[in-house]
């Protein structure tokens, strides 16, 4: 027998007992109970549950009213009721206005109303100020043994004990800060004394609950989520729905830490990538392939979900990025007819990643190996011809040299240069630079990549380069003031990860902006001027369009006098702005 057969059993059988279910938030608490709840209706259908949520509850007299409406179930009966219990008030009281309250109708209400219910409390620990555990708890005992029903309560007792702490130190604040008269002080040191001795669940744990249940696992839980959401999938075999059921719950093991609920949350949006890409590959050959894309784009979409949810991301989580995730949240969860063909394009080229372990593998084995020339060339043109260079989402990123360093052996051997490879590859890169510029990637693989930028300096890639940065700038912002009105204000865009979407602008038109925009002027020359900001390393940031652009302003023949005076000025500050205007251009 189960744990979920015991406990139906253990309250089917019993009465006056009082169930605890104890486990952090997440664990899957409330999703045992609601699995009890469908069990005990199999073995008992005489058996009424009355589930009260304690979140939010404000005091003792919400949470009658709720029982006594869900156990009458309707108006009429409960307008009956009332009609009862005014008549035997009105017997005893021989005038005035009768006050029928939640606390009357609950003393009213005989142990026969309860002898086929069981009452549950869930979130105790998230209830409000005004309502104390205390209450909570006279409330289950009253439950108990008066009306002779089993109760169970759910909760996190490290919580419980959290909120008991504060309360204990809030009472000794209190002693301290006030003037109390004697008995009243008296009484304080008394309560003290056992809010020391005991915290309140402690106290009452002894008096009112029977069993407890602690969830410290729910794998099963976990997975039985899991199979229940994939096999709704009907197109796909078992071999396919394994897959994902098996990546899912690794994924949920190394980056949920036990919440159910991010895992609802997670299979929710995995449902939309699944349907709109993934399971379209799921017919690709090579299964072992179609896996591992599987973990690296649920891995990355787990971490951005994390992000959106504001919940702490772990380090190793960092390592896994793609934007078009961050833009399917950010978006209500929607993408649009173009976003989704970029998404499916991306899954494919991730799906060739063996391709790119073939390339490195044949690097190292021609090297060290005894791979001969004529085996190197077959292998580059079995698998670096296959790549379709589309963008670096979802890709094993390599740095530049590594493909240069293959191409320039293939020629060396066969005399011929692979010019269509070496072009799409040219442009991967420049492409890839553009986004890693403008999505605020930190990584900055692209920039960093030493033998990459010595392609910028030839003329034909520059050019390349700088329209790829206009298609992208236009495809995102209309003009220079869409860009600054992106942020709440100015200043957000003056900071590292922002500033360099700037040299998407050319320097003529940042001129222009501190030229008519006496407000931009104002706030650049505030914030670059502080002191503060120059702990920052903004040396490689220098030649960033924006500071060329102020300096080719305070240049104009208009402002020589004005150049003058900022000098004079910044001079006496350690700043970013000193860097640029005097100790750079000594």
């Amino acid at each position: 027998m189960n744990k979920i057969d015991n406990i139906a059993n253990f309250l089917d059988n019993n009465s006056k007992k009082c169930l605890a279910i104890n486990g952090s938030w997440g664990i899957g608490k409330t999703y045992l109970w609601k699995q009890v709840e469908n069990k005990l209706s199999e073995i008992n259908a005489d058996k009424k549950i009355v589930y009260i949520d304690l979140f939010g509850k404000e005091s003792y007299k919400q949470i009658l009213e709720e029982i006594v409406f869900k156990i009458h179930g309707n108006y009429n009966k409960i307008m009956n009721t009332f009609s009862q219990i005014a008549t035997k008030i009105a017997k005893i009281k021989s005038a005035g206005t009768i006050n029928i309250n939640p606390d009357a109708i609950f003393s009213f209400l005989k142990k026969e109303d309860f002898k086929k219910v069981i009452v549950c409390f869930d979130n105790i620990e998230r209830r409000t100020d005004n309502l104390s555990l205390k209450e909570i708890l006279g409330l289950v005992n009253l439950l108990k043994e008066e009306k002779e029903c089993n109760v169970v309560v759910i909760f996190h007792e490290k919580e419980l004990k959290e909120q008991d702490d504060n309360l204990t130190e809030n009472n000794k604040e209190e002693e301290t800060e006030q003037d109390f008269n004697s008995w009243y002080q008296k009484a304080k040191e008394e309560q003290t004394k056992q809010y020391n001795s005991k915290n309140w669940y402690q106290i009452y744990k002894e008096k009112v609950i029977d069993c407890e249940i602690t969830i410290k696992n729910n794998d099963e839980i976990a997975k039985a989520i899991i199979k229940d959401r994939i096999n709704k999938y009907t197109k796909i075999t078992d071999e396919i729905r394994n897959i994902i059921e098996n990546i899912i719950f690794e994924r949920y093991k190394e980056q949920c830490n036990g919440n159910l609920r991010l895992l609802y949350h997670v299979l929710e949006h995995i449902d939309y990538f699944n349907k709109h890409c993934f399971l379209l590959f799921c017919k690709y050959e090579n299964k072992k392939t179609f896996s591992d894309a599987l973990k690296l784009s649920y891995k990355s979409l787990i971490s951005k979900t994390k992000k959106y949810l504001s919940i702490k991301i772990e380090e190793n989580d960092l390592s896994s990025s793609y934007h078009l995730y961050e833009k399917y949240l950010k978006n209500m969860f929607y993408l649009s007819k173009e976003e989704k063909y970029q998404l499916r394009r991306d899954f494919y080229q991730t799906l060739k990643i063996d391709l790119y372990y073939k390339l490195q593998n044949c690097k190292i084995e021609y090297l060290v190996g005894n791979l001969s020339d004529k085996q190197f060339v077959k292998d580059i043109e079995n698998s670096l011809l296959k790549i379709d260079f589309y963008s670096k989402n979802g890709m094993t990123h390599y740095p530049y040299g590594f493909y240069q360093n293959l191409l320039s052996t293939y020629t060396q051997i066969t005399k011929k240069k692979l010019s269509n490879i070496e072009e799409k590859i040219n442009q991967h890169y420049i492409e890839a630079l553009v986004m890693e510029e403008l999505e605020f990637d930190f990584r900055d693989d692209y920039k960093s990549d030493k033998d990459f930028l010595k392609l910028l300096k030839d003329e034909k890639w520059k050019r390349c380069y700088e329209d790829t940065k206009e298609k992208y700038k236009i495809s995102k912002y209309e003009s220079i003031n869409a860009f600054i009105n992106s942020y709440e204000n100015i200043e957000s865009s003056f900071y590292p990860e922002a500033i360099k979407q700037y040299n998407f602008f050319k320097k003529e038109e940042l001129v222009q902006l501190f030229k008519n925009n006496n407000n931009f002027c104002r706030k650049f020359f505030n914030h670059f001027s502080m002191n503060m900001v120059a702990s920052h390393k903004f040396d490689d940031d220098l030649n960033n369009n924006l500071f060329q652009a102020y300096l080719d302003f305070l240049d104009l023949d208009e402002n020589k006098i004005k150049k003058s005076v900022v000098l004079e000025y910044i001079n006496s500050q350690n700043s970013v702005l000193r860097k640029l205007l005097i100790e750079n251009n000594h």
